[in-house]
Protein backbone atom coordinates (compact mmCIF):
# COMPACT_ATOMS: atom_id res chain seq x y z
CA UNK A 1 0.00 0.00 0.00
CA UNK A 2 1.25 3.35 -0.98
CA UNK A 3 1.05 6.15 1.47
CA UNK A 4 1.68 9.76 0.63
CA UNK A 5 2.63 11.95 3.48
CA UNK A 6 4.30 15.19 4.04
CA UNK A 7 7.45 14.13 5.82
CA UNK A 8 8.82 17.61 6.46
CA UNK A 9 10.74 20.51 5.25
CA UNK A 10 14.42 19.92 4.75
CA UNK A 11 16.60 22.98 5.04
CA UNK A 12 19.69 22.41 2.98
CA UNK A 13 21.90 24.29 5.37
CA UNK A 14 23.83 22.73 8.18
CA UNK A 15 23.93 24.44 11.53
CA UNK A 16 26.31 27.35 11.59
CA UNK A 17 27.10 30.35 13.69
CA UNK A 18 24.54 33.10 13.59
CA UNK A 19 25.24 35.89 11.11
CA UNK A 20 27.78 38.47 12.13
CA UNK A 21 26.39 41.69 13.60
CA UNK A 22 25.94 44.77 11.50
CA UNK A 23 29.21 46.42 10.58
CA UNK A 24 30.01 49.73 8.99
CA UNK A 25 32.95 50.80 6.91
CA UNK A 26 34.05 54.37 6.36
CA UNK A 27 35.21 55.92 3.09
CA UNK A 28 38.93 55.93 2.36
CA UNK A 29 40.94 58.96 3.41
CA UNK A 30 40.02 61.66 0.98
CA UNK A 31 40.71 65.20 -0.13
CA UNK A 32 37.94 67.75 -0.17
CA UNK A 33 37.19 67.06 -3.83
CA UNK A 34 35.40 70.36 -4.31
CA UNK A 35 36.08 73.70 -5.88
CA UNK A 36 34.39 77.05 -6.13
CA UNK A 37 34.44 79.92 -8.57
CA UNK A 38 34.20 83.64 -8.11
CA UNK A 39 33.66 86.30 -10.74
CA UNK A 40 34.99 89.81 -10.62
CA UNK A 41 34.36 91.92 -13.68
CA UNK A 42 35.03 89.69 -16.68
CA UNK A 43 37.51 87.44 -14.91
CA UNK A 44 36.36 84.19 -13.31
CA UNK A 45 38.79 82.43 -11.01
CA UNK A 46 38.30 78.87 -9.84
CA UNK A 47 39.68 78.00 -6.43
CA UNK A 48 40.38 74.33 -5.82
CA UNK A 49 40.71 73.00 -2.34
CA UNK A 50 44.16 72.20 -1.18
CA UNK A 51 42.76 70.57 1.92
CA UNK A 52 42.68 66.97 3.07
CA UNK A 53 40.60 65.38 5.79
CA UNK A 54 41.48 62.04 7.32
CA UNK A 55 40.09 60.31 10.35
CA UNK A 56 40.90 57.25 12.45
CA UNK A 57 39.89 53.95 10.89
CA UNK A 58 36.65 52.36 12.00
CA UNK A 59 37.05 49.23 14.09
CA UNK A 60 34.03 47.69 12.42
CA UNK A 61 32.19 47.34 15.72
CA UNK A 62 29.24 49.43 14.70
CA UNK A 63 27.93 52.28 12.57
CA UNK A 64 30.27 55.13 11.84
CA UNK A 65 29.53 58.60 10.52
CA UNK A 66 32.45 58.35 8.12
CA UNK A 67 34.25 61.02 10.13
CA UNK A 68 34.73 59.33 13.52
CA UNK A 69 36.86 60.59 16.36
CA UNK A 70 38.96 63.71 16.23
CA UNK A 71 39.62 64.59 12.57
CA UNK A 72 43.15 65.09 11.34
CA UNK A 73 43.22 68.06 8.98
CA UNK A 74 46.05 68.78 6.58
CA UNK A 75 45.96 72.20 4.97
CA UNK A 76 48.05 72.23 1.83
CA UNK A 77 48.37 74.61 -1.07
CA UNK A 78 45.19 76.08 -2.52
CA UNK A 79 45.42 76.53 -6.27
CA UNK A 80 43.73 79.26 -8.31
CA UNK A 81 42.85 78.47 -11.92
CA UNK A 82 42.34 81.14 -14.58
CA UNK A 83 40.20 80.78 -17.71
CA UNK A 84 43.31 80.62 -19.92
CA UNK A 85 44.50 77.52 -18.05
CA UNK A 86 47.23 79.22 -16.04
CA UNK A 87 47.45 78.59 -12.31
CA UNK A 88 48.97 80.16 -9.23
CA UNK A 89 48.93 79.56 -5.47
CA UNK A 90 46.03 81.33 -3.79
CA UNK A 91 48.39 82.27 -0.97
CA UNK A 92 51.57 83.93 -2.16
CA UNK A 93 54.55 85.33 -0.23
CA UNK A 94 53.29 88.93 -0.54
CA UNK A 95 49.60 88.56 -1.44
CA UNK A 96 46.58 86.50 -0.49
CA UNK A 97 43.13 85.63 -1.78
CA UNK A 98 40.49 87.58 0.14
CA UNK A 99 36.98 86.10 0.15
CA UNK A 100 35.90 89.32 1.86
CA UNK A 101 36.83 91.42 -1.19
CA UNK A 102 36.71 88.70 -3.84
CA UNK A 103 40.22 89.44 -5.10
CA UNK A 104 43.91 89.00 -4.39
CA UNK A 105 45.21 91.68 -2.05
CA UNK A 106 48.65 93.14 -1.46
CA UNK A 107 49.78 95.91 0.85
CA UNK A 108 50.93 98.77 -1.34
CA UNK A 109 54.52 99.80 -0.85
CA UNK A 110 55.10 102.65 -0.73
CA UNK A 111 51.69 103.82 0.46
CA UNK A 112 50.07 106.49 -1.76
CA UNK A 113 50.36 110.00 -0.36
CA UNK A 114 47.50 111.25 1.82
CA UNK A 115 46.56 113.58 -1.02
CA UNK A 116 45.67 110.62 -3.25
CA UNK A 117 41.89 110.43 -3.86
CA UNK A 118 41.88 106.79 -2.73
CA UNK A 119 42.27 108.01 0.87
CA UNK A 120 39.10 110.11 0.55
CA UNK A 121 40.34 112.35 3.32
CA UNK A 122 41.03 109.49 5.76
CA UNK A 123 44.13 109.52 7.92
CA UNK A 124 44.04 105.97 9.32
CA UNK A 125 43.96 102.51 7.82
CA UNK A 126 45.97 101.49 4.76
CA UNK A 127 45.78 101.16 0.99
CA UNK A 128 45.85 97.73 -0.68
CA UNK A 129 46.00 96.63 -4.26
CA UNK A 130 43.04 94.40 -5.19
CA UNK A 131 43.09 92.36 -8.40
CA UNK A 132 41.63 89.24 -10.01
CA UNK A 133 43.47 88.90 -13.30
CA UNK A 134 46.95 90.39 -12.93
CA UNK A 135 48.45 92.78 -10.36
CA UNK A 136 48.86 95.54 -12.94
CA UNK A 137 45.12 95.36 -13.61
CA UNK A 138 44.25 95.83 -9.96
CA UNK A 139 42.75 98.79 -8.21
CA UNK A 140 43.72 100.54 -5.02
CA UNK A 141 41.29 100.09 -2.12
CA UNK A 142 41.27 101.56 1.37
CA UNK A 143 40.72 99.33 4.38
CA UNK A 144 40.55 100.41 8.02
CA UNK A 145 42.70 97.39 8.89
CA UNK A 146 44.31 94.50 7.02
CA UNK A 147 41.50 92.63 5.24
CA UNK A 148 40.61 89.43 7.07
CA UNK A 149 41.10 86.82 4.39
CA UNK A 150 39.94 83.98 6.61
CA UNK A 151 40.18 80.40 5.41
CA UNK A 152 38.98 79.54 1.89
CA UNK A 153 35.24 78.78 1.90
CA UNK A 154 35.98 75.26 0.70
CA UNK A 155 37.85 74.59 3.94
CA UNK A 156 34.98 75.94 6.04
CA UNK A 157 32.67 73.75 3.96
CA UNK A 158 34.62 70.71 5.17
CA UNK A 159 33.85 71.67 8.77
CA UNK A 160 30.16 72.12 7.92
CA UNK A 161 30.15 68.68 6.32
CA UNK A 162 31.80 67.20 9.41
CA UNK A 163 29.09 68.77 11.57
CA UNK A 164 26.44 66.94 9.53
CA UNK A 165 27.67 63.77 11.32
CA UNK A 166 26.33 61.50 8.61
CA UNK A 167 26.11 57.80 9.43
CA UNK A 168 25.82 54.56 7.44
CA UNK A 169 22.35 53.08 7.47
CA UNK A 170 21.23 50.20 9.66
CA UNK A 171 20.06 47.56 7.18
CA UNK A 172 16.53 46.28 7.59
CA UNK A 173 15.72 43.06 5.74
CA UNK A 174 13.59 39.94 5.71
CA UNK A 175 14.16 37.83 7.57
CA UNK A 176 15.81 39.86 10.31
CA UNK A 177 19.31 38.98 11.51
CA UNK A 178 19.35 35.45 12.87
CA UNK A 179 16.61 34.27 10.53
CA UNK A 180 16.98 32.28 7.33
CA UNK A 181 15.73 33.49 3.97
CA UNK A 182 14.03 31.10 1.57
CA UNK A 183 15.07 30.61 -2.02
CA UNK A 184 12.78 32.40 -4.53
CA UNK A 185 10.89 34.19 -1.72
CA UNK A 186 11.25 38.00 -2.02
CA UNK A 187 13.70 39.67 0.33
CA UNK A 188 12.64 43.13 1.48
CA UNK A 189 15.21 45.86 2.13
CA UNK A 190 14.83 49.13 4.01
CA UNK A 191 16.59 51.61 6.28
CA UNK A 192 15.92 50.29 9.78
CA UNK A 193 16.22 53.59 11.66
CA UNK A 194 15.91 56.35 9.04
CA UNK A 195 17.15 59.28 11.14
CA UNK A 196 18.27 62.41 9.30
CA UNK A 197 21.87 61.34 9.87
CA UNK A 198 21.30 58.04 8.05
CA UNK A 199 18.77 59.01 5.41
CA UNK A 200 17.67 62.50 4.39
CA UNK A 201 15.51 62.86 1.27
CA UNK A 202 15.92 65.61 -1.29
CA UNK A 203 12.74 67.27 0.00
CA UNK A 204 14.15 67.54 3.53
CA UNK A 205 17.95 67.71 3.44
CA UNK A 206 20.09 67.64 6.57
CA UNK A 207 21.84 70.98 7.12
CA UNK A 208 24.76 72.30 9.14
CA UNK A 209 26.59 75.63 9.22
CA UNK A 210 30.22 76.38 10.07
CA UNK A 211 31.88 79.75 10.55
CA UNK A 212 35.55 80.74 10.60
CA UNK A 213 36.47 84.42 10.74
CA UNK A 214 34.43 86.30 8.15
CA UNK A 215 33.52 83.12 6.26
CA UNK A 216 30.26 81.26 6.95
CA UNK A 217 29.23 78.16 4.98
CA UNK A 218 26.06 76.06 5.08
CA UNK A 219 26.04 72.46 3.82
CA UNK A 220 22.81 70.72 2.77
CA UNK A 221 22.95 66.93 2.35
CA UNK A 222 20.50 64.40 0.96
CA UNK A 223 20.65 60.77 -0.16
CA UNK A 224 20.33 60.36 -3.91
CA UNK A 225 20.03 56.56 -3.74
CA UNK A 226 21.11 53.45 -1.86
CA UNK A 227 22.86 50.61 -3.66
CA UNK A 228 22.77 47.12 -2.16
CA UNK A 229 25.41 44.60 -3.21
CA UNK A 230 23.47 41.42 -2.45
CA UNK A 231 26.50 39.11 -2.42
CA UNK A 232 25.21 36.87 -5.22
CA UNK A 233 26.53 39.00 -8.06
CA UNK A 234 23.51 41.31 -8.18
CA UNK A 235 23.20 44.94 -7.11
CA UNK A 236 19.89 46.55 -6.21
CA UNK A 237 19.52 50.33 -6.49
CA UNK A 238 16.78 51.91 -4.38
CA UNK A 239 15.61 55.49 -4.78
CA UNK A 240 13.80 55.50 -1.42
CA UNK A 241 14.53 54.34 2.12
CA UNK A 242 12.50 51.20 1.41
CA UNK A 243 9.31 49.82 2.95
CA UNK A 244 9.59 47.93 6.26
CA UNK A 245 8.08 44.46 6.00
CA UNK A 246 4.90 43.56 7.85
CA UNK A 247 3.45 40.04 8.21
CA UNK A 248 0.28 41.11 6.44
CA UNK A 249 2.29 41.55 3.25
CA UNK A 250 2.73 37.76 3.01
CA UNK A 251 5.08 36.63 0.24
CA UNK A 252 4.61 39.72 -1.93
CA UNK A 253 7.65 41.54 -3.28
CA UNK A 254 8.66 44.92 -1.87
CA UNK A 255 7.09 47.80 -3.80
CA UNK A 256 10.28 49.84 -3.87
CA UNK A 257 13.36 47.97 -2.59
CA UNK A 258 13.95 44.24 -2.64
CA UNK A 259 15.61 41.23 -4.21
CA UNK A 260 14.95 37.56 -4.96
CA UNK A 261 17.75 35.04 -4.38
CA UNK A 262 17.89 32.17 -6.85
CA UNK A 263 20.80 30.34 -5.24
CA UNK A 264 21.26 29.21 -1.65
CA UNK A 265 24.15 30.52 0.39
CA UNK A 266 25.34 27.05 1.46
CA UNK A 267 28.68 27.37 -0.31
CA UNK A 268 29.34 30.98 0.62
CA UNK A 269 31.73 32.04 3.41
CA UNK A 270 29.96 31.60 6.76
CA UNK A 271 27.22 29.90 4.72
CA UNK A 272 25.69 33.31 4.14
CA UNK A 273 25.77 36.20 1.71
CA UNK A 274 27.30 39.53 2.71
CA UNK A 275 24.96 42.42 1.92
CA UNK A 276 26.73 45.76 1.48
CA UNK A 277 24.47 48.81 1.59
CA UNK A 278 26.00 52.05 0.31
CA UNK A 279 24.15 55.32 0.82
CA UNK A 280 25.13 57.93 -1.75
CA UNK A 281 24.97 61.44 -0.27
CA UNK A 282 25.04 64.64 -2.30
CA UNK A 283 26.24 67.59 -0.24
CA UNK A 284 25.69 71.07 -1.69
CA UNK A 285 27.30 73.95 0.15
CA UNK A 286 27.16 77.69 -0.22
CA UNK A 287 28.95 80.60 1.38
CA UNK A 288 26.50 82.67 3.39
CA UNK A 289 28.59 85.83 3.09
CA UNK A 290 29.71 85.51 -0.53
CA UNK A 291 29.05 83.91 -3.92
CA UNK A 292 31.04 80.69 -3.52
CA UNK A 293 29.29 77.33 -3.85
CA UNK A 294 30.45 73.74 -4.20
CA UNK A 295 29.44 70.11 -3.98
CA UNK A 296 30.67 66.91 -2.34
CA UNK A 297 29.62 63.33 -3.01
CA UNK A 298 29.94 61.03 0.01
CA UNK A 299 29.34 57.28 0.23
CA UNK A 300 28.74 55.54 3.55
CA UNK A 301 28.63 51.73 3.63
CA UNK A 302 27.32 49.20 6.13
CA UNK A 303 27.20 45.39 5.93
CA UNK A 304 25.28 42.45 7.31
CA UNK A 305 25.10 38.67 6.66
CA UNK A 306 22.11 36.96 5.04
CA UNK A 307 21.49 33.19 4.97
CA UNK A 308 19.40 31.71 2.18
CA UNK A 309 18.09 28.14 2.24
CA UNK A 310 16.42 25.90 -0.28
CA UNK A 311 13.21 24.18 0.78
CA UNK A 312 12.62 20.67 -0.51
CA UNK A 313 9.31 18.86 -0.16
CA UNK A 314 9.78 15.11 0.32
CA UNK A 315 7.12 12.45 -0.17
CA UNK A 316 7.31 8.70 0.38
CA UNK A 317 5.28 5.52 0.51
Amino acid sequence: MLMTALLGVLLVLSAAALPAPLQASQPDNRSSGVSYSTRGGSIEIQIRAGYEHTSPASNGSGPSNGLPGAPVNHEVEHTCFYPNGSTRPCKGPTDDWSPELGCFIQYMQPQPPQTDPVWAGRTSGAIYRCWRGAPELGEAVWRPSPPDTGPPPVVVAEEAIRQLRLQPIVIGKTPRDGGIGILSVPTWLWVETPSMQQYAPNTEPRSATATAGPVSVTADAHVTHISYDMGDGHTVTCQTSGTPYRTRFGDRASPDCGHIYLRSSTREPQRSYEIRATAHWQVDWHENTGPQTGQRILTLTSTTRHRVAEIQLLTGP
